[in-house]
């Protein structure tokens, strides 16, 4: 794993990229040992989520738009902040099965998901909220998703400790 890092790094160097990123998943001590020896350091954590199927999950008063693919990807190109190499445009553009929703609440919180529908479960998740509380927004969002889709399980990796929406995953 070290010698093929370095010749990596060698790689980028030849090819004048100043910047690399790595993500590895939080607990992995092998690959964080090996990265800070490389004198990569941490900027943030990454958690791997999963959630199995249930479909009994009430859902709060809200409108719901269902988005394919083309609709997904051009607000996931408005995304504001930093995305996960797992879930950045160019991993949804190459797959057929992205999808999104956009809520709207009552009180005007209003947000969006972009996500991948693959035949046994849900991946890929991206949650925006443009106006409210994030963990409520969240919590609308996936409770719509997995309402949609009771038979599917649910895998994500990648969600930052420090994303807004993670309440949202925690309380299902």
């Amino acid at each position: 794993g070290e010698a093929m890092s370095r010749h990596l790094l060698t790689m980028s160097a030849d090819l004048s990229h100043g910047r690399i990123i790595l993500e590895v998943i939080k607990d992995n001590l092998p690959a964080h040992t090996l990265f800070k020896k490389l004198a990569f350091y941490e900027t943030r954590q990454l958690l791997v989520l999963r959630h199995p199927p249930n479909g009994a999950l009430d859902i709060p008063p809200c409108t719901i738009t269902w988005l394919e693919k083309d609709a997904a990807l051009a607000l996931l190109d408005t995304y504001p902040g930093p995305l996960a190499w797992t879930n950045q445009p160019e991993t949804f553009q190459h797959v057929d099965d992205t999808r999104g929703l956009i809520v709207e609440l009552p009180d005007g919180s209003r947000g969006w998901m972009i996500f991948r529908k693959q035949t046994f479960y849900l991946s890929h998740f991206v949650l925006h909220t443009e106006q409210g509380d994030p963990a409520e927004v969240g919590h609308v969002l996936l409770v719509n998703v997995h309402r949609h889709f009771p038979m599917l399980d649910t895998h994500t990796e990648n969600i930052a400790t420090d994303d807004p929406h993670l309440p949202a995953f925690w309380n299902l």
